[in-house]
């Protein structure tokens, strides 16, 4: 019942990206217009974990997966929201913390035989989380520098006030990640 629940969900997603894509072009909005059909197939994710990586995620962790996809690309890039609302970044890579911690501990626990030891599982996704943060700043770095994106929001800042993003963004994350560890323990002990 529940996968089915995530399926209805997913496609209503799907289909809202459609229609923001027949939005933008109706409007003669082109900007960030090919990132959207990237989004479509993203929403796919789980069928590449699952079915490739033989990764299995929670139903409620792949909910809020696919909301971040879309609160990300669709709302942040496409409709703008990183510029209209200045909190859009930080809560998204807190968020994004939160979730690439849980992510760590359904990719451990799928590759493992028996359930690890708590503190193993503890550090690999606190591990998996920091790594997942420092990987993407790197590809928006590199977005930036080879494809003369934005993507680190500086606003045509240089030198330490354009790093200041990046930075802000990696704190973020850790905050996130952390109050997942925080959480998952004080859980687990009860």
């Amino acid at each position: 019942m529940k996968r089915n629940m995530y399926n209805i969900f997913a496609n209503i997603i799907r289909i809202l990206i459609i229609g923001i894509f027949i939005f933008k072009v109706t409007v003669k909005d082109y900007s960030h217009l090919e990132m959207i059909p990237l989004t479509l197939i993203m929403t796919f994710y789980d069928k590449i974990l699952e079915n490739i990586l033989k990764i299995k995620l929670g139903n409620v962790l792949k909910f809020f997966l696919l909301f971040f996809i879309f609160f990300a690309q669709i709302l942040g890039t496409a409709l703008y929201f990183y510029q209209i609302f200045e909190w859009w970044d930080i809560f998204l890579h807190t968020l994004s913390g939160v979730l690439a911690y849980f992510v760590g501990i359904d990719i451990l626990k799928s590759y493992c035989k028996k359930t690890p030891p708590k503190i193993v599982c503890f550090l690999f996704a606190i591990c998996f989380s920091m790594s997942t943060g420092v990987i993407w700043e790197i590809f928006e770095f590199l977005a930036d520098h080879f494809l003369g994106k934005n993507a680190q929001m500086a606003r045509g800042k240089k030198g330490l006030a354009a790093v200041e993003d990046t930075m802000i963004d990696l704190i973020c994350l850790t905050i996130g990640t952390l109050f997942s560890c925080s959480y998952h323990a004080l859980k687990k002990k009860k």
